[in-house]
This record gives C-alpha cells, sequence and structure tokens, in this order.
C-alpha cells in the first residue's frame, strides 16, 4: 500500500474546518496579512472566518510562515493523492509537487516534521499567488469530499507567553454523508453530527497577533 506523509492528515482535517489575478511577485500576496492587538481579538476573527467559511478571511489571519505550511500542504496532497484536477491547480501557481508523488518511510516523515518550516519556505518561493493557491485548491477539496459544516462555538481558555499564545476552543461540525442501497442501487443523505477540541496557535508580529 502507498504510504502518505504523516501531515496529509492534517490538510484532511483542515479542509473540513471550511467549506483572480496572477502575479510575478513572491513577496507580496493579494491580500495583506490582517493582525489584532489582543490574541482573543485574533481569536474572534478566527472564530468569524471558519464559521462563515471565508477561506479569504481566513488566510490573511495567518502569519507569512502559516501561509508557507499551507501552501507545502497542498503540494503534498497533490503529489500523494494523484489527483490530477488538484495537480492542475497547484501547477497554476507554479508550485512543484512532483518530488512527494512517492511513497514515505517513517525516516521520511520524521524529517519532513522536523524540518517543516525550511521545507515549506522552499516548496512556497516558486508560488505566484499563494493566496488565490489556497483558496482554489480547498474550494476544489472540500467540493471533491462530501459536504460539511464546521462551527467554532466557545473559547475555553486563552494563555499568552511572551510573543506567542494559545487558544483552546471547542465546537460542533455537520457532516452530509451519501449512502447506496447495495440491492435497490438507490441513494439516500444522512448527516452526521460530532464536537471537537482544537488548540490554536497565535505569534505576535511587530505588535500585532496573527494565527500560526
Amino acid at each position: 500500500m502507498r504510504r502518505s506523509p504523516f501531515i496529509i492528515q492534517y490538510l484532511t482535517a483542515a479542509t473540513f474546518l471550511l467549506v483572480a489575478p496572477h502575479t510575478n511577485s513572491n513577496a507580496v500576496d493579494v491580500q495583506s496579512n490582517v493582525g489584532h492587538e489582543w490574541p482573543e481579538a485574533a481569536f474572534a476573527a478566527y472564530k468569524k472566518a471558519i464559521n462563515d467559511a471565508d477561506r479569504r478571511a481566513l488566510f490573511a489571519l495567518f502569519t507569512d510562515e502559516r501561509h508557507e505550511r499551507e501552501v507545502l500542504h497542498v503540494a503534498l496532497q497533490a503529489g500523494t493523492s494523484k489527483d490530477q484536477a488538484l495537480r492542475a491547480i497547484v501547477k497554476k501557481y507554479d508550485v512543484h509537487w512532483e518530488e512527494f508523488d512517492r511513497n514515505w518511510t517513517d525516516d521520511e516523515n520524521k524529517r519532513l516534521i522536523k524540518e517543516m518550516p525550511t521545507i515549506a519556505a522552499r516548496v512556497a518561493k516558486s508560488a505566484t499567488n499563494k493566496l488565490e493557491l489556497y483558496v482554489a485548491a480547498h474550494n476544489y477539496i472540500a467540493k471533491a469530499n462530501n459536504p460539511s459544516v464546521i462551527i467554532v462555538r466557545d473559547l475555553t481558555s486563552i494563555a499568552r507567553e511572551g510573543a506567542t499564545a494559545s487558544a483552546k476552543c471547542t465546537g460542533t461540525t455537520q457532516v452530509v454523508e451519501t449512502q447506496s442501497d447495495p440491492v435497490t442501487g438507490a441513494t439516500r443523505q444522512i448527516t452526521r453530527e460530532g464536537s471537537f477540541s482544537e488548540v490554536v496557535s497565535f505569534r505576535q508580529v511587530h505588535g500585532k497577533w496573527y494565527v500560526d
């Protein structure tokens, strides 16, 4: 069985948190980062972006390093999934997925996690537009899977230490699945509900707080 990087599990989960013009500049995205005065304000904006399924607003809350990791996650997904439509999206924005189209050993997974910032910066460097890549890829992935709704509900705690902070929150999920009757072939849609808890990390950059 073909093995994918462990981090692909993150991408699959992150996709369900949500349901333009090309530029040749690697330094500036179409939409600038949007920082906040306090971690609590950054979390409120994060919650609204998730609950509104607004990928553009969510991307704007990220640090530059998070932008690079998101590009890497999409390249990994394209390389390991063999999804030609996703590969075409990634190629459109000049990101190379080819190096990830292979079996992954445990040692390679460990190296990917250990060296992720360096690998992400290298992979994202060629991206002509990180924002548009992120939006297009996640829109496609969401439509290709069962439709879902994720609602971030409660901020249970937030801890700040210097220029970093972490927020614990809870939420609910609704996933619509299509089931087929093996005898008649008739299909029906059912909604599965669940709950989750997660930790959201933040970092202060130049006096403003961003999701990291």
